[in-house]
């Protein structure tokens, strides 16, 4: 059986997402590191993930607001992906300050608790 592949999203200045792998690892997933602008360039999809983070810190040097570029950039570039990803009933964890600037927010539970979805 192969372990379920989470996406940490990570864009410049954004910290803790390599110790939010290594801790998916340490709990037996399989972590990798997915950068922004690849997601947006279409070198990856969110569709090939089982489950999603988006660590807290300062990305984009957090001159606007934790968490707002990062989430306009998912959501006006990616928003098609992201709202499949989330029908699709994967788990996905966030920084708290960006949940408001995504669809379907009430999918999002703050870090550390995963959202289930309903799923048993």
């Amino acid at each position: 059986m192969s372990q379920a592949r989470t996406a940490i999203l990570y864009a410049p200045g954004t910290n803790c997402h390599e110790e939010t792998a290594a801790a998916i690892e340490l709990a037996g997933g399989n972590a990798e590191l997915v950068l922004l602008k690849d997601l947006i360039g279409g070198e990856t999809r969110l569709d090939d993930y089982h489950a999603a983070v988006v660590p807290g810190g300062f990305s984009y040097g957090d001159h606007l607001g934790a968490g707002r570029i990062f989430a306009t950039m998912l959501v006006a570039r990616l928003r098609d992906q992201l709202v499949r990803f989330l029908d699709a009933k994967k788990p996905c964890w966030e920084s708290v300050m960006v949940t408001r600037f995504l669809p379907k927010p009430e999918f999002f539970r703050p870090h550390p608790r995963p959202t289930h979805h309903g799923a048993d």
